[in-house]
């Protein structure tokens, strides 16, 4: 929604061939991150492990996508 709005708003200012892209997407390499800086790997396993306690996600959820991030590739 704030895309469309965004590209109205800016018509007659872009390029008619920039305002017509379509949206791309831009993703972080948060998982390589996470293997490589372990101040990030153990703040992201705090979390999970601090949701997984709450009951808001399943624990063996958790335990699988930290031992995925582990061993498989990491993106």
């Amino acid at each position: 929604m704030l895309r469309s709005l965004y590209k109205r708003t800016m018509r007659g200012f872009l390029p008619d061939e920039i305002a017509a892209k379509t949206k791309h997407g831009f993703g972080l390499p948060f998982g390589v991150w996470t293997r490589s800086h372990d101040g990030l790997r153990r703040l992201s396993e705090e979390a999970l492990a601090s949701l997984a306690a709450r009951q808001l996600l399943k624990l063996a959820f958790v335990e699988e996508a930290l031992r995925l991030n582990r061993e498989a590739h990491a993106g």
